[in-house]
């Protein structure tokens, strides 16, 4: 087993199609399916089913893909070390972010990033703070800014920004609620939440034991924007970080409560992981991540270190 034949591999699976990933890495067809097929006769294992449509990797494949994303990130993350030995900054660096902090912060880092190191390069990746967790852990990511991470004792994690959380709802349904309501008060809502493991949801489950009530979920949506959407028609309510309804309330005719009793914060963390080193170009970024402009998800400032 080598790198190119892992390389190929996973090049294969991500792009679901052998012509694809050929042209990617400019090889011809016949010698990325040599590549493949070698890793096969050497694992004793097939680890891609053709397809009329393309290429899926078998289960043995997908048992294979982890580790693979793992050893070339280790490679990478070599190659990277040995081109710190020179004057400038250099190599790749991998940062997570979720969707609602990418499109606030993404652009002012990497314009940030490019003036400082022209001779390096960043890539930023998008998803949710549970799924950049397990990349960043598995050794995918650089660095990451994950809400309220759960595996604390595997990263090194420095607090950047906190929010409370809000009742949203129609404005002309939250006419009779008030400007802030208790948490317990909201086992009284039909509540609209991000599915399992999304980490508003398990913010919002652990405060509900913790405070003995049932939460009334009556649906789940992935992303906030479009719970907001359907809150506004009256549907339901949601709870949800109260930046996110600064720039929605007007537009969608929002009614928005505080929360109290207890008052429900979510934090924004800046992530590394505790085992996998960290190369110069990455240590250059986490410094610009940490100067970042916070300010603009809204909330409150946050700055001691967890």
């Amino acid at each position: 087993m080598d790198f190119r034949q892992l390389e190929s591999f996973v090049r294969v699976v991500e792009l679901a199609s052998y012509t694809r990933a050929a042209m990617l890495m400019r090889v011809t067809q016949p010698s990325l399916s040599r590549q493949i097929r070698q890793l096969e006769v050497e694992l004793g294992q097939t680890l891609l089913y053709r397809t009329g449509r393309g290429a899926t990797p078998t289960d043995a494949g997908k048992c294979l893909l982890e580790h693979a994303y793992a050893v070339l990130e280790v490679v990478n993350r070599a190659k990277s070390a040995l081109n710190d030995h020179g004057k400038e900054v250099s190599g790749r660096v991998v940062v997570g972010m979720p969707p609602r902090v990418a499109r606030t912060l993404a652009t002012p880092l990497v314009n940030a990033f490019l003036s400082l190191n022209p001779k390096a390069s960043i890539t930023v990746t998008e998803g949710l703070s549970t799924v950049l967790e397990e990349w960043l852990i598995a050794g995918r990511l650089d660095i990451a800014l994950l809400y309220d991470p759960s595996n604390a004792n595997q990263l090194f994690l420095e607090s950047m920004w906190r929010e409370s959380m809000v009742l949203v709802g129609a404005r002309k349904r939250m006419t009779k609620t008030g400007s802030s309501i208790k948490f317990s008060q909201l086992a009284e809502y039909p509540l609209v939440l991000p599915p399992v493991p999304n980490a508003t949801r398990i913010l919002a489950e652990s405060t509900a034991r913790r405070a003995s009530i049932h939460l009334n979920v009556v649906a789940e949506i992935d992303t906030i924007q479009s719970i907001l959407e359907l809150v506004s028609t009256g549907a339901a309510y949601g709870f949800v970080p109260e930046g996110i309804t600064t720039a929605n309330a007007e537009r969608l005719g929002l009614g928005v409560a505080r929360v109290t009793a207890p008052v429900v914060r979510n934090s924004l963390m800046l992530a590394t992981a505790r085992h996998h080193p960290s190369t110069r170009v990455a240590t250059a970024t986490y410094e610009l991540m940490k100067k970042l402009d916070y300010a603009a998800l809204g909330g409150e400032r946050q700055t001691s270190l967890n």
